[in-house]
């Protein structure tokens, strides 16, 4: 009998607004595997270039999927 893994649907679906202090947050909903980072959003284009870099060992570490970058965070309250 193989280990017990939650269903996708069983996880929290995560997104951080605001690269500044929320990269903070995006760090550890990495670091937990009830969660699951979606998003990441900033208004400022090289906030979120530079967030992307910065959640990408986290990302790889989790084996998750890269978070969608975008800028208008009405985009992540539709999903």
């Amino acid at each position: 009998i193989g280990a017990y893994q939650e269903s996708p649907a069983e996880q929290i679906q995560a997104g951080v607004i605001g690269l500044g202090r929320g990269l903070a947050h995006a760090a550890a909903i990495l670091k937990s595997p009830a969660a699951n980072l979606r998003y990441i959003c900033d208004v400022d284009q090289n906030r979120l270039e530079g967030g992307l870099k910065n959640v990408a060992e986290g990302v790889k570490a989790k084996g998750a999927d890269m978070p969608s970058p975008i800028q208008d965070l009405r985009r992540m309250l539709d999903d």
